[in-house]
Parts: C-alpha cells; sequence; structure tokens
C-alpha cells in the first residue's frame, strides 16, 4: 500500500512536464491539464497531446490544449482532424479556443470543406455558427458547396446553400458546384440559393 503511493509521488514529482501533460491527458482531468499548462509556459510541442485529445473527444482539453498549441495537430488542422474523426466535442473546444474556422492545410482546404465532402451536418453547423465563410476556396478554386456537390451529400449542399454559399462560383477549371450537379434534385437544391 505505502509502496504503490511511494511510486505514484515519485512517478508525479520526477516525471518530466510532457509526461505529466500526457497523464493529465490520459486522467481527462481539466483542472491538473491547466495547472500543468500554467506552470509550464513552454512544455514543448503540444501538436500530439492535442490530437490525443481531440481523438479522446475532450471538450475542455482541446480547449486548453488549443489555446497553447494553436491551430495544428498531428501534422493538420485541429479542426479538420476533429472533423474527420466526428469529435464534436473535441470540435467545440477548439472552437471556444478560438480556433479560425476557415484554417487550411496545405492545399488551403477548410475543415468546412472537410465536413461538407462527408456530408456531415453536424459539423458543417457548428463551423457555420463559428462564423466559418461557406464560400471560402482552396487551392483549386473549389468551395465547401463544390465538396458537398461531388459527393452528392444532399443534406450538406441544403445546409450551406441555406448559409449564403454560392452555387455560381467557379474555380480555376471554370467550373462551378452547378456544374457539377449530377441530377435534377441536386439541381433543384442548387436553385434554391439567392445567388442563382
Amino acid at each position: 500500500m505505502w509502496e504503490q503511493w511511494f511510486n505514484r509521488l515519485r512517478d508525479h514529482l520526477w516525471a518530466s512536464p510532457e509526461q505529466q501533460l500526457e497523464a493529465a491527458l490520459r486522467s481527462r482531468n481539466a483542472a491538473a491539464l491547466e495547472s500543468l499548462l500554467d506552470r509550464h509556459p513552454d512544455p514543448g510541442n503540444l501538436d500530439p497531446l492535442l490530437a490525443g485529445a481531440i481523438l479522446a473527444d475532450w471538450e475542455e482539453g482541446a480547449e486548453a490544449l488549443a489555446r497553447r498549441a494553436g491551430a495544428w495537430a498531428a501534422g493538420m488542422p485541429a479542426l479538420t482532424l476533429a472533423v474527420l474523426d466526428q469529435k464534436y466535442e473535441a470540435l467545440r473546444g477548439l472552437l471556444k479556443a478560438g480556433l479560425h474556422p476557415d484554417t487550411g492545410d496545405h492545399h488551403q482546404a477548410t475543415a468546412l470543406m472537410v465536413a461538407a465532402q462527408r456530408g456531415d451536418t453536424r459539423a458543417l453547423g457548428m463551423l457555420l455558427a463559428a462564423g466559418a465563410q461557406p464560400n471560402c476556396r482552396d487551392e483549386e478554386g473549389d468551395t465547401a458547396l463544390a465538396y458537398a456537390v461531388m459527393q452528392q451529400a444532399r443534406a450538406a449542399v441544403s445546409l450551406l446553400v441555406a448559409q449564403g454559399a454560392n452555387p455560381r462560383l467557379r474555380n480555376h477549371d471554370g467550373l462551378s458546384p452547378a456544374d457539377r450537379a449530377a441530377d435534377a434534385e441536386m439541381v433543384r437544391l442548387l436553385e434554391q440559393s439567392p445567388e442563382v
């Protein structure tokens, strides 16, 4: 009994800041995480910890780490990682931390575009409510609406059009989401836009 207590105390006292942060993350202890981040203003690369908080779908952990780590986790925008893995609590925490919803990856693809491509209306709604711009473009000139149309994600198309996505914006190849509509129902959804 005493030996276990002593070993835990020893591990805590002599653990590196990174090890202490990992332990707080594993135990989902928000108070310990905040305290450690306050005591160690430069605990090293927080990207892996932020990725861990996102994958654990831990809102408070993602928020606390994003405020200090920035917008990237596991080599991609943290918001995109949360959308890809459908970690909505973590997504909420990242948005609360103030991460810009239009942060793009190395191709300027945003989390909104990823959500649209996946037809994830829950993530789309959260990102749009946080100020994501529906007509933001990637490096090819495509918008979230173009991604949704290409995947035939009708609910995503409807939501984006209702939020002001323009079906007439052309990419660098001269194609608009309206040009890519594969059937009459998709054309009808796109015609609901005030931009048409």
